[in-house]
């Protein structure tokens, strides 16, 4: 089942709220309130059916920081799987920044996806970006471990991003059940680990999480290639 949206997820940090706001501690994954959608970003009704379960498929996102070769699990998570190889077959993801990048060890993760963030800036970056479609959560045994790649949850709600996802890099089984793991990094994780740490207030800052308000660039996904087998 897909849900239509006309606003998309946001980050794994959420969005930033008013001055009286209260301020929820961000889980890796969990994307900000959605927002309207920005002019000029391309949207779809709901993702074309363009894998056969029964196959395998690996992804191969290259980076300005160098390649992160990603196992999908088709046989797990087909909806989530389905949905990321039509994107990247799309040229989606390509120009795409690691929005949030966090390293500490209670939140340590990449995120990407949201097509409001790009390397070329020629948006701003608003961390609640989607496809215009959003999933819902397929339960597997898959656990957020290190490495895991995992669909962004929306703030607030039971859905997911159809195109937000972060990689862990560290283990988080608190998280297990709470969203859809659909593959693990099998080479590159240290690329990973190499991407510029990023973290900007898309919601209120406090002294355990600390936010950027003029952020480092972020770093780019030139590309995203499926291998089918």
């Amino acid at each position: 089942m897909l849900i239509i949206a006309s606003m998309a997820a946001v980050g794994f940090g959420g969005l930033t709220g008013g001055t009286t706001t209260p301020r929820v501690e961000p889980t890796p994954g969990a994307t900000p309130t959605p927002t309207a959608q920005a002019p000029g970003v391309k949207t779809y009704p709901g993702p074309q059916q363009v894998i056969d379960p029964s196959k395998s498929y690996t992804a191969v996102i290259r980076t300005s920081k160098g390649d992160i070769r990603i196992r999908l699990r088709a046989d797990k998570a087909p909806l989530a799987v389905n949905s990321f190889v039509f994107l990247a077959r799309e040229g989606f993801y390509n120009g795409l920044v690691f929005h949030i990048v966090r390293k500490d060890p209670a939140y340590a993760f990449a995120q990407t996806g949201d097509p409001t963030c790009r390397a070329d800036g020629s948006l701003t970056c608003t961390g609640a970006g989607g496809p215009g479609y959003t999933l819902p959560v397929e339960q597997n045994d898959l656990s957020h471990r290190r490495g895991a790649v995992a669909l962004a949850p929306i703030a607030g709600g039971m859905d997911l991003s159809g195109s937000q996802f972060y990689i862990l890099l560290g283990d988080q089984p608190r998280l297990d059940g709470r969203d859809t793991v659909f593959g693990e990094v099998v080479a590159g994780l240290e690329v990973v680990e190499s991407l510029t740490e990023r973290n900007p207030c898309f919601q209120r800052p406090s002294s355990n999480n600390p936010c950027q308000a003029e952020p480092p660039p972020g770093d780019a996904i030139l590309s995203i290639t499926i291998e089918e087998g």
